[in-house]
């Protein structure tokens, strides 16, 4: 997190162990205002406490994560918790959050939440 990755667009984390501590690293790091798009997708590491810490980030500093316009949270161990946080982030060029192979018990009324923001929402094949 700490290397010299100015103007980074993509980056792909998929599978590889991360947990909430590494989203705080990731989140402190020099190229996070600079991501089109983020994917932390098979991370089963990643809960409803990394959610926080995202959220958290980008209520600190609005350049956070300011030009996303993909998240990937696909396969990690969120919760409904951690869709209520999520749908109180606000992004402000989010176009697409995938949250697929995830098992939330409550989800539709929350789904329809997310849905009436500006960014089209993928969870288990609804869109």
């Amino acid at each position: 997190s700490k290397g010299p990755f100015l103007g980074l667009k993509y980056l792909y984390l998929f599978h590889n162990n991360i947990s909430n501590i590494g989203v705080e690293y990731i989140l402190d790091s020099i190229f996070i205002d600079t991501l089109l798009l983020l994917d932390l997708s098979d991370n089963p590491n990643i809960n409803v406490d990394g959610i926080g810490i995202l959220k958290n980030r980008i209520q600190e500093n609005n350049n956070v994560l300011k030009e996303l316009l993909c998240l990937n949270l696909s396969a990690t161990s969120l919760n409904d918790m951690a869709l209520e946080k999520i749908n109180e982030i606000q992004f402000p060029k989010l176009k697409r959050l995938i949250m697929q192979d995830i098992d939330f018990s409550k989800c539709k009324k929350l789904i329809d939440l997310l849905k009436a923001k500006r960014y089209e929402v993928k969870i288990d094949g609804i869109i």
